[in-house]
């Protein structure tokens, strides 16, 4: 029974972001963000393709940026961050490697049984 409601839920939640998605004006693609997450695919599918043999975001990866490359006429104008933005960016970078270390640490850790889960 509940698999029926949560099933129902989420068709009406996809069908509520289509009907949002199509009232929306058309903008323009930035291949430049395209190209952006091609490289990260691209640095994060290598060593998931070397440990688990499987490529797909490594492929993916090589997709984007092979759509971005291509298109590196149309990327645009950089943009100037302003100070409120770049105060944002660095704290959002340094969450990030935060994040990261944690992550790694926690790997270590509970590869060597010094934390169990």
């Amino acid at each position: 029974m509940w698999i029926v409601l949560v099933i129902v839920i989420a068709l009406l939640i996809s069908l509520g972001l289509v009907v949002f998605a199509v009232k929306q004006p058309k903008k323009t693609i930035d291949y430049k963000q395209y190209f952006t997450m091609g490289t990260i695919f691209t640095a994060v599918g290598i060593p998931l393709f070397v440990s688990s043999n499987s490529p797909a975001f490594f492929i993916m990866g090589l997709v984007f940026m092979g759509i971005g490359g291509a298109n590196k006429d149309k990327w645009g104008k950089p943009v100037k961050l302003t100070k409120k933005q770049q105060n944002i960016m660095k704290w959002a970078t340094i969450g990030g490697v935060l994040v990261l270390i944690l992550g790694i640490l926690g790997f270590i850790l509970i590869r060597e049984g010094l934390f169990v889960i």
